[in-house]
């Protein structure tokens, strides 16, 4: 069994990701730490060969993991990992389709709506320096991911809470679901 969790950047999928895998006694992997391993620094990428070649290699990394890892597993996918543009693989539309309807497919938002939401997740991103954000665009993404995460048909999860928290509630949910 396979976890996916999705949603904005900030929204705490590595966080609580890392949680909800010690709690099942799973592996976690974070998408953007196999980019920063086996490629390099993701702003750096992007610089140099454009946010299209970033989504290529990002989704490149994504099927060799997939291959590779047999075992269950939490997987934290990129923030911009269901909202690639729909012609940036031939594989890509069955992908995103098959992740979002997945039962163990979860979306991440520090609050349900989106004023707060923007301000939080904002909040968060910019108190990372490494990732070296410019406030007016970085909250442009937010609002235009928003809408986007918020339309997919899988489960929807408030992060707003403490970590442990949302990692055992959600930890319960995939014990329900494997004894189903």
């Amino acid at each position: 069994m396979k976890v996916h969790l999705i949603g904005l950047g900030g929204a705490g999928k590595t966080t609580i990701g890392l949680h909800l895998a010690s709690e099942l006694g799973w592996s976690f992997y974070d998408l953007d730490d196999c980019f920063l391993h086996l490629v390099g620094d993701i702003s750096t990428f992007i610089q140099c060969h454009g946010y299209r070649s970033y989504a290529i290699k990002n989704l490149e990394l994504y099927h060799e993991l997939i291959k590779i890892v047999k075992v269950p597993c939490v997987i934290a996918c990129s923030s911009g990992f269901m909202v690639y543009p729909d012609d940036i693989s031939k594989e890509y539309l069955y992908l995103k389709q098959k992740i979002s309807h997945s039962p163990t497919t979860f979306v991440f938002f520090p609050y349900f709506e989106i004023e707060s939401c923007v301000q939080e997740v904002l909040r968060r991103q910019l108190g990372r320096v490494y990732l070296n954000v410019n406030a007016q665009s970085e909250e442009a993404k937010i609002r235009k991911r928003f809408p986007v995460y918020m339309a997919l048909c899988c489960q929807k999860i408030l992060t707003s809470e403490s970590c442990d928290v949302v990692a055992m509630r959600l930890a319960a949910k995939i014990c329900t679901m494997k004894k189903q």
